[in-house]
């Protein structure tokens, strides 16, 4: 079973997504009220924090005895 910091990296990684999707689809620019470059932007902070996050959360997994589960 997780633990809690495992789930907040999780939840974490899925707000990065959102906010990737937020900024990329078209169907969200009448939303935005930004530029097509502030958008792209923000796109790539996001994209790059998702990249930190997935990393962060395969060392997690790596290294947490809790999340490892029993016997390992």
């Amino acid at each position: 079973m997780p633990c809690q910091t495992y789930e907040a990296l999780e939840q974490s990684l899925k707000s990065a997504r959102s906010e990737f999707a937020y900024f990329t689809f078209d169907e969200n620019k009448a939303l935005r009220g930004m530029s097509d470059r502030q958008s792209k932007q923000f796109a790539k902070k996001a994209q790059e924090r998702i990249s930190e996050l997935s990393k962060h959360i395969s060392w997690h997994r790596q290294t947490c005895a809790e999340c490892k589960g029993p016997g390992l």
